[in-house]
């Protein structure tokens, strides 16, 4: 979900229409995405998905579960995640894991993040892999 060289710095569409409509702004979903990622103890990922409702939702799951497997409540459909494993961030940022939630926006690729919202999400539909 990642890509250096991507134009977008948000996402567009109807994605970017639920997060306002939702959020009220774009950087109140960061935060929150961000309040989320720093609550992960251990290992594990943080998620924007979307619920059975149709709202977006912003999860934790821990180790190698995801939105999709009923273990913790309803299915919910994810387009965006960030892995908030050790080996994802220490390397470059030490225990500084602030900063890498912080860079990580700068390397999002929102085109795709907003496609996979449209075309499968929003449709209660899972990512193909």
């Amino acid at each position: 979900m990642t890509n250096p060289g991507c134009a977008a710095k948000e996402p567009s569409g109807l994605l970017m229409d639920k997060i306002l409509s939702q959020w009220g702004s774009f950087e109140n979903f960061k935060a929150d995405f961000e309040d989320n990622e720093k609550s992960v103890f251990g290992s594990g990922w943080t998620w924007a998905c979307v619920n059975p409702k149709g709202d977006i939702e912003i999860r934790n799951t821990s180790e190698h579960k995801n939105p999709l497997m009923e273990i913790e409540g309803e299915i919910c459909y994810s387009f965006f995640l960030n892995d908030v494993w050790e080996h994802a961030y220490y390397l470059k940022y030490m225990w500084d894991k602030g900063s890498y939630f912080e860079n990580y926006w700068s390397i999002v690729d929102w085109e795709l993040a907003s496609y996979f919202y449209e075309a499968y999400s929003s449709k209660f539909e899972p990512v193909p892999v």
